[in-house]
C-alpha cells in the first residue's frame, strides 16, 4: 500500500473516532491565559460551554435541539474501527499495521483520558441537566470500552512491564493535522488552527519497530494545574 493510502486509511479511521467528540474549555486561570490569544477564546462565553465535534461544521455549540442520535450511538462507531482494522491486519505489511496501529493507539488514550477528565470535572465547569451529564458519561464509557477492546485484540505481550506508567504529555499528544484533514473533508474548507504537523516518513514506514502496549496503563497521580498543563500543551499546542 501506498503512503497516500495508508494516510487515507488512518484518517478514516480518525473520522469514527473523534466526530462527534462532546467537550468544554473550563475558565480556570491556567486556560484562560494560556488561551487569550486565540481570537475565538477572547469571548468569554466560549470557556464553560458545551461543544460538539461535527462533521461537517467543525467545533460548534452543543444546542438543546441538536440531533445527538450520533453521538448516543457511538459506541457503533467505535466498534466499525475495531471491524475494519481486523481487516486491515489481513492486508497491509506488518510494518504498516503496527505503524496505524501504534499512532491510532495514541489517540485512544487520549480521548479516553480527555473523556474522562471532562465527565469527572463536569459538575465544577457546567450548568447542566441529566441530558448533558448522559451524554459525557457515555461517552466516557464508549472510550474507555473501546481503549479495552484495542488492547484485547491488538495489544503485544512484550515489551511494556506491568507497573509502567506513561507521561502524561505522551498519552495526551495526538495528531491534529490528521484530524483537520478528516473535518475538512465534510466541511470542504480549512479548519482556522495551528495544528502540528504529523506526516507519513519513509523511514517510518520501512520500520517494523512498533511495539503495542499490553495492557491499560496506569494513570500518573498529578495535580489538577498539572493536568490543565498537560492538556493546554497537547491539544491546544500551547505553553512550549
Amino acid at each position: 500500500m501506498n503512503r497516500t493510502e495508508l494516510q487515507e486509511t488512518y484518517l478514516e479511521l480518525l473520522k469514527h473516532l473523534w466526530v462527534e467528540f462532546v467537550f468544554y474549555i473550563p475558565d480556570t486561570p491556567i486556560f484562560i491565559e494560556a488561551l487569550k490569544h486565540i481570537d475565538l477564546f477572547t469571548n468569554k462565553r466560549h470557556f464553560n460551554t458545551v461543544f460538539v465535534l461535527d462533521y461537517y461544521k467543525g467545533p460548534i455549540f452543543l444546542k438543546e435541539d441538536r440531533d445527538n442520535s450520533k453521538t448516543i450511538l457511538k459506541n457503533a462507531a467505535l466498534e466499525q474501527n475495531i471491524f475494519e482494522l481486523l481487516k486491515k491486519r489481513g492486508e497491509l505489511e506488518t510494518y504498516e499495521f503496527n505503524y496505524i496501529l501504534e499512532k491510532y493507539l495514541e489517540q485512544i488514550e487520549a480521548l479516553s483520558y480527555i473523556a474522562n477528565w471532562l465527565a469527572e470535572n463536569l459538575i465544577t465547569f457546567i450548568k447542566y441537566d441529566s441530558n448533558i451529564s448522559g451524554l459525557f458519561k457515555l461517552q466516557q464509557t464508549n472510550y474507555q470500552a473501546h481503549l479495552n477492546t484495542f488492547i484485547q485484540h491488538f495489544s503485544s505481550k512484550k515489551g511494556i512491564g506491568k507497573d509502567h506508567n506513561p507521561d502524561l504529555e505522551n498519552l495526551l499528544k495526538a495528531h491534529y493535522t490528521n484530524l483537520k484533514n478528516v473535518i475538512s473533508k465534510g466541511q470542504k474548507v480549512e479548519l482556522n488552527s495551528s495544528l502540528q504537523e504529523d506526516k507519513l516518513t519513509d523511514t517510518e514506514t520501512t520500520q517494523n519497530t512498533t511495539k503495542i502496549r499490553s495492557k491499560i496503563k496506569k494513570q500518573p497521580l498529578i495535580s489538577q494545574d498539572e493536568a490543565e498543563i498537560s492538556i493546554l500543551k497537547s491539544v491546544f499546542k500551547v505553553g512550549g
